[in-house]
């Protein structure tokens, strides 16, 4: 899996990722113009997440990946059409807890939402958790361990 890379171009950073290898000639994607380093690389990590997602479909997986899962393949479909609609973006400014927002760096169903919400939240905190997709507690549950610690230290 490729790195989402930030460089200084004169005043401004850019974003680059590898997307593919023809003809032993590596290709990137890259976006220039951002005004700090760390836009650009939070711009980087959803465009490349964006890049990992495309064209991807849960309907051409067999049924035996749900098997394990809390919702069959059919009801997990279901669920989230059902969310698909759900708009809480005038809500999430009313939100007076403390707030920490937990994602995985390659999580691309939620990397714009963890963003979003750590923007809009009111003193919320936001960790990406790196080399790390959607399911951050079976993936790395050690340092999602030390991430609540030192929450729980914090009040």
């Amino acid at each position: 899996m490729a790195d989402v890379t930030v460089q200084k171009r004169g005043e401004v950073y850019q974003y680059k990722f590898e997307i593919a290898s023809i003809d032993r000639k590596r290709k990137f994607k890259n976006k220039l113009g951002f005004a700090t380093k760390s836009e650009a690389k939070q711009a980087g990590i959803i465009a490349y997440n964006e890049y990992l997602n495309t064209g991807h479909s849960f309907k051409f997986l067999p049924q035996s990946i749900f098997d394990n899962m809390a919702f069959n393949k059919k009801d997990t479909f279901i669920l989230g059409k059902s969310m698909k609609e759900l708009d809480f973006s005038n809500k999430v400014q009313k939100i007076k807890c403390p707030t920490l927002i937990v994602c995985g760096e390659k999580d691309s169903a939620n990397i714009k939402s963890a963003y979003y919400l750590s923007e809009n939240i009111k003193n919320a905190k936001l960790k990406i958790i790196e080399n790390t997709g959607h399911v951050v507690n079976e993936e790395k549950p050690q340092i999602l361990a030390k991430v609540l610690e030192q929450l729980y230290k914090e009040f």
